[in-house]
């Protein structure tokens, strides 16, 4: 089966070329945030790839906060061609979003987020980064999540996917129970300063 690869940039001939010469993903270009949430929702979609600026000072690695707000979860990194400030740095640590440099790197673009994207999806622990960070700001550890009509712990949940002895469905359907009731406990405690963008 073909992995979905979505690629959000303000650059269209950018984005032609990306989509023509990745081949390893099938490939879908948007420029705005908005509409990447729609086509993340109408698809399944492996990895999200985000220009850091996009227009109207839009800042593309805030797709990945406002899904995981809605209770969806897809690895990706930022693509930039600018050096990033603290701030920024930290967001990105803390959603577990990884950047490339646009220029300056040796290979093509293309090909290096193809490499970057099948790498960070064969490591379990870079994959679901964003999901450890939160659970673990959050202090979400010792909370249950039901899956297949088993309680566990979200930590025990977790430990089984990073085992690796899971189907890629088993896997996708267990994060997908995690992250559902991460979102819930997160809204229902308003005491809490989260920091997901609501759309």
């Amino acid at each position: 089966m073909t992995k979905k690869m979505l690629i959000i940039d303000n650059d269209t001939s950018l984005l032609t070329k990306l989509k023509i010469n990745i081949k390893d993903f099938d490939v879908e270009i948007t420029t705005t945030i908005d509409e990447s949430i729609e086509i993340i929702e109408n698809g399944g979609f492996s990895f999200i790839v985000a220009d850091i600026k996009l227009d109207k000072g839009k800042l593309g690695y805030h797709v990945f906060d406002k899904l995981f707000f809605k209770g969806r979860y897809v690895p990706g990194i930022v693509i930039t061609a600018y050096e990033l400030t603290d701030g920024q740095e930290e967001e990105l640590k803390k959603i577990g979003v990884e950047k490339l440099e646009k220029i300056g790197a040796k290979g093509t673009l293309s090909s290096r987020i193809q490499s970057h994207a099948n790498e960070i999806l064969a490591d379990r622990q870079k994959k679901y980064a964003g999901i450890f960070n939160k659970i673990s700001e959050y202090e979400l550890e010792n909370s249950n999540a039901l899956h297949d009509g088993q309680t566990k712990t979200i930590s025990s949940w977790m430990k089984i996917v990073l085992d690796g002895m899971l189907s890629i469905e088993d896997e996708e359907k267990i994060i997908d129970s995690v992250t559902k009731v991460c979102n819930v406990l997160i809204k229902r405690d308003d005491s809490k300063d989260y920091d997901f963008p609501q759309i």
